[in-house]
């Protein structure tokens, strides 16, 4: 029995095992220092400065301290002394700032934990890949496949430590939602899906490419099977007519009540409520951002 599970295990196991050596050839803190490309420099300093930023004594506003008096552009106007980032979500870099908070002045303690942080974020995205893919082919040796072959690409190796409110979280948030669409279509459970979208939309924006189209074809299926279910017990009831070679014609009325049905339909429901959270975030940092700059 010991060899039984640990031959079902095993695909968990070997990811485990793959995962555990982006941490053990890291490299530390000096390896950050000397071998990063310029590009995952700036954008991990720009990230940790504005997670340092988001406290009370700023009233929670995302923005990078540029000149502390302002500077001439080029037409030799005051420039602003603060660039804001107020049209990103705010839960990416309060979760940076919540594993930086405690190093104080120290910035390559800072930096080190939140590569820590992506790096965490990056191997639950990789196993809730696994175990989506794991429901959804059956097999669990297909998904550690597909997912070993994803996350071994060039561009996602590179990305996986850089500090940033996008790039690793909006992947993780990708793979939340994603893991929370094949319990839905599988299990039925659809306050998880509403949490783990709620959560994804913290971390950033795209999350909305993978809703669009699940809701849209979650719509399109409800509307085709309520017309096609009101069709069929119209047909079959005592009075109805034989439709031409047995299968059932659609009326303008078996759409019109199935457009109705939608209404009740949980995929609009998502979609409603994805969009009114996301508008609410977004109106908060920019109604901040406002009051920020005295109007």
């Amino acid at each position: 029995m010991l060899a039984a599970r640990l031959r079902l295990s095993a695909p968990l196991l070997l990811l485990l095992l793959a995962l555990s050596t982006l941490f053990v050839f890291d490299g530390g803190r000096d390896h950050f220092y000397r071998y990063q490309y310029v590009v995952n420099a700036w954008n991990s300093g720009k990230n940790l400065a504005l997670a340092d930023n988001l406290s009370p004594a700023h009233n929670f506003r995302q923005f990078i301290q540029l000149y502390p008096e302002g500077r001439p552009d080029a037409e030799g106007d005051a420039a602003a002394p603060y660039e804001p980032y107020a049209r990103f979500p705010i839960g990416g870099h309060a979760l940076i700032k919540l594993v930086i908070r405690s190093f104080g002045d120290d910035l390559s303690a800072k930096i080190f934990a939140a590569r820590l942080l992506m790096l965490l974020l990056f191997s639950a995205a990789a196993l809730l890949a696994w175990h989506a893919l794991r429901r959804l082919t059956g097999s669990p040796w297909a998904a550690l496949t597909a997912v070993l072959l994803a996350c071994s690409s060039n561009f996602l190796l590179y990305v996986s430590d850089i500090v940033s409110n996008e790039m690793v979280m909006d992947l993780f948030g990708m793979m939340l939602v994603f893991h929370g669409m094949v319990i839905y279509e599988q299990e039925g459970r659809f306050r998880q899906l509403l949490a783990k979208s709620g959560i994804a939309l913290l971390l950033g924006w795209h999350i909305y490419a993978l809703l669009l189209p699940f809701i849209a074809l979650g719509l399109a299926r409800a509307l085709f099977r309520a017309v096609k279910a009101r069709s069929s017990a119209r047909q079959s009831a005592p009075n109805g007519a034989a439709a031409p070679f047995g299968r059932p014609a659609a009326t303008p009325a078996d759409w019109a009540v199935g457009l109705t049905g939608l209404l009740r339909s949980r995929y609009l429901l998502l979609g409603v409520a994805a969009l009114l959270f996301g508008m609410a975030l977004l109106s908060a940092n920019f109604a901040n951002e406002y009051r920020g700059l005295n109007g």
